[in-house]
């Protein structure tokens, strides 16, 4: 009997594959398209696009990611930072087309 006990816990302790397809898209489009879809001429505030990304997509957003993308697309040249408040180039428009 032991053999066969052996066997089976074999069998059922197999680590699943993780599965490597994202759920939602990366958080700098998802902020680029939370920035877009406000009109104010102001800019969006991170707040705003955190609650967007809530609103719009099912997961809850993470801070820490919201920064970094936030920081990406300042980078890239597709937001410009005003302040506490980001807004969109004109390099960051042709993105969403």
């Amino acid at each position: 009997m032991p053999a066969s006990t052996k066997a089976t816990t074999a069998q059922t302790s197999k680590p699943r594959a993780k599965s490597t397809v994202p759920r939602h898209p990366t958080y700098v489009t998802m902020c680029t398209k939370a920035i877009a879809s406000n009109k104010s001429r102001k800019g969006t505030s991170r707040a705003a696009i955190k609650n967007y990304l809530g609103a719009n997509f099912a997961f809850e957003p993470k801070n820490y990611a919201i920064a970094n993308a936030l920081t990406k697309g300042c980078a890239e040249g597709a937001y410009i930072q005003d302040g506490a408040r980001f807004r969109l180039t004109p390099a960051g428009k042709k993105t969403l087309k």
